[in-house]
């Protein structure tokens, strides 16, 4: 979800350090190219589409009932919480890195 939002954001920076955070937990090569167009791959499990599509409502600014819905069979109460949170500070952090000019480090 992150690294989706971070592709919403056009934010290099989150980009570059959640891919390989991603890559490290599991997520596959295929899955984070599929990222773009999740809606119409077959590489995302429901759980995984419940969250992005949650993480991407959140991220517009609206999360339609049945978005919320779809999560809410996913994930407990507390799991929303967390990923509301997380959703909302990741819509958040590529506008703070842009006004403060923050740089990629080199090598990555």
């Amino acid at each position: 979800m992150i690294v989706r939002l971070a592709v919403a954001s056009g934010s290099e920076y989150e980009l570059v350090h959640h891919t390989a955070m991603a890559l490290a937990a599991g997520v596959t090569e295929a899955q984070l190219e599929a990222l773009p167009v999740w809606r119409s791959s077959e590489l995302f499990s429901e759980l995984e589409r419940a969250a992005l599509a949650y993480g991407e409502a959140v991220f517009d600014g609206d999360v339609p009932d049945a978005v919320a819905a779809e999560a809410g069979r996913h994930f407990s109460e507390a799991e929303l919480v967390e990923l509301t949170v997380t959703a909302g500070f990741y819509s958040m952090v590529p506008r703070v890195l842009e006004a403060l000019r923050v740089p990629l480090e080199e090598g990555l």
